[in-house]
């Protein structure tokens, strides 16, 4: 499982290397924009902001000048809401 300080030691990394493009175009990768992330959430990009806001949703980190989210965080989170959802239903 890889948390949110985990991203940013990784984010922080490639900033020192910031001479090596690889390195970041690694990272981006397995991290997600805001719209691939709502059209996996099958949602608007208003939408990924509010769950954010209000339901838990991973908050992203910047990469230069884009909002990303780490890929593996976002399926947290929809095995997590998947779970409760069947605990309400009694399954």
């Amino acid at each position: 499982m890889i948390d949110r300080d985990s991203i940013l030691l990784v984010l922080g990394v490639c900033a020192v290397k910031k001479h090596n493009p690889t390195n970041m175009d690694r990272l981006l990768k397995i991290m997600l924009s805001e719209k691939e992330v709502a059209q996996k959430l099958n949602v608007s990009q208003s939408t990924v902001k509010r769950l954010c806001k209000k339901f838990g949703f991973p908050t992203p980190v910047w990469v230069g000048s884009q909002k990303r989210w780490l890929e593996e965080m976002v399926d947290q989170w929809i095995a997590k809401q998947a779970a409760l959802q069947n605990r309400k239903l009694g399954a």
